[in-house]
């Protein structure tokens, strides 16, 4: 599982269940997530808000970029050590 900060006191969870992977924002359900080309993410069932996941030179995950209605302005939440 790896964990990003969002700001608040709970971390964004990142990880697998059920062979499935899956994401819990800000406290919120476990929602599933559907890979798409390169690193972006797609939660399941809503085409407009995506993730990208965004990779050091080395391509180890530094950052989550959330995307709101296809928006290309993304929040980055940095991955916690």
């Amino acid at each position: 599982m790896l964990g990003f900060a969002n700001g608040s006191p709970q971390p964004t969870p990142l990880g697998i269940r059920d062979a499935k992977l899956t994401i819990r924002r800000d406290g919120g359900p476990e929602r599933e997530l559907a890979a798409a080309k390169g690193d972006v993410l797609y939660y399941a069932g809503d085409g407009t808000d995506y993730i990208h996941v965004a990779r050091d030179a080395k391509g180890h995950p530094i950052a989550l970029e959330f995307h709101s209605d296809g928006m290309l302005t993304a929040r980055r939440e940095p991955r916690l050590p």
